[in-house]
């Protein structure tokens, strides 16, 4: 049995606002691939592939961004990097929509932290 002080398990992003610049399916039905046992540099032998349109009539075929931190087995899907450079680099922004109050435990660190909602600048 372990023994200290241990704080109640929060999820902060329960009620946060989250945004995605890009999400696969956005522009119509995509396909996107997980690979599975991928050893590099050697062919993959079982990808799972699957279609995503956030258009789509079918729960499945859908993954927006809520999807990130909704609480459930759902998740986001980004776009496929094969739909070109645009893709390679997805911005993904967590908005806590409240304030926090970050500073350094290091005495020593004199870096000055402003409190931001949901930001943090140092």
């Amino acid at each position: 049995m372990v023994i200290g002080l241990f704080p109640a398990v929060l999820n902060l992003a329960s009620m946060a606002e989250i945004k995605a610049n890009a999400t696969c399916g956005e522009t119509g039905p995509e396909m996107y691939c997980k690979l599975v046992e991928h050893v590099p540099g050697r062919p993959v032998n079982n990808p799972q592939c699957r279609t995503c349109n956030l258009n789509s009539d079918y729960d499945y075929e859908r993954h927006p961004i809520e999807y990130a931190i909704d609480g459930t087995n759902r998740w986001w899907q980004s776009p496929s990097i094969m739909n070109g450079m645009d893709y390679h680099y997805v911005t993904v922004t967590l908005d806590l929509q409240q304030v926090n109050d970050i500073t350094s435990p290091d005495p020593q660190d004199n870096s000055q932290s402003e409190r931001i909602s949901g930001f943090l600048q140092a």
